[in-house]
């Protein structure tokens, strides 16, 4: 029925529908000790637990482990002001048919609505 009314995407997904079935999976995971587990609500509770005890700890950092670290150059180029023209660059080298951004714009309207030059 998808097919002659020309809902493409309506008859891809009955297809797939009927061809592969989904599956819910999740990949083992294994506690802190060893144990190999599978079940999806244990395993969330794994993940809570190693994450409350990886953000819970307090860190100290001393100036000695401060002074080790290597500086890094700093790129006075940052600091200049945008010209015109690389705004209007870095737009136009957006490719079309990607998925929008967190702004939920595709790169095509972006770039339909650049001002002109």
């Amino acid at each position: 029925m998808s097919s002659n009314t020309g809902n493409i995407m309506s008859m891809y997904d009955g297809i797939k529908k009927v061809t592969c079935p989904s599956r819910k999976q999740t990949a083992p995971t294994k506690t802190k000790t060893g144990e190999t587990i599978t079940g999806s609500s244990i395993q969330t509770d794994t993940w809570v637990e190693h994450y409350h005890k990886l953000f819970s700890s307090e860190n100290t950092v001393t100036m000695e482990v401060l002074d080790t670290i290597e500086n890094v150059p700093i790129v006075e180029e940052l600091d200049n002001e945008l010209t015109r023209e690389e705004p209007s660059k870095a737009i136009d080298s957006r490719t079309n048919g990607k998925a929008p951004g967190n702004d939920a714009m595709p790169p095509h309207i972006i770039k339909h609505g650049k001002p002109a030059p």
